[in-house]
């Protein structure tokens, strides 16, 4: 089992991008997934304006993966629109940071918490 990170993991985990929630709004969206029990927890705050993700927040509690994840995940939500959201896939991320197999159960609580964004704006945009 290998314990290094690739050079993408540390520049995320050194250099996260959007991190932070969004303060509470009428126009933002919260979602929370994990517990320290599962040894990640992932944080997901997200504004939409026409149609596409126009801020995104995150923060999480976990490994050095688990936090290059979500500062990846929030670069692929940005800009993105809220109808693509659920083709999120917890394997490109695997595959972009290089992130060993045995933290897949983390990549997996990652794509739970971007897909209750999606329900949750998807959601939103019908009413």
């Amino acid at each position: 089992m290998r314990d290094a990170y690739s050079a993408l993991t540390l520049e995320h985990f050194h250099q996260p991008r959007n991190v932070g929630a969004l303060p509470p709004a009428a126009d933002v969206v919260r979602v929370q997934v994990g517990s320290r029990d599962q040894a990640a927890v992932f944080l997901f705050t997200a504004r939409v304006r026409e149609g596409r993700v126009a801020t995104v927040g995150w923060s999480a509690y976990g490994c050095p993966h688990a936090l290059a994840a979500a500062s990846w995940a929030s670069e692929w939500l940005a800009g993105r629109e809220v109808a693509e959201i659920p083709e999120f896939d917890w394997r490109k991320v695997l595959q972009s940071l290089d992130i060993p197999e045995n933290k897949s159960g983390k990549l997996l609580l990652l794509e739970d918490a971007v897909n209750a964004l999606a329900e949750r704006l998807l959601s939103r945009s019908v009413r």
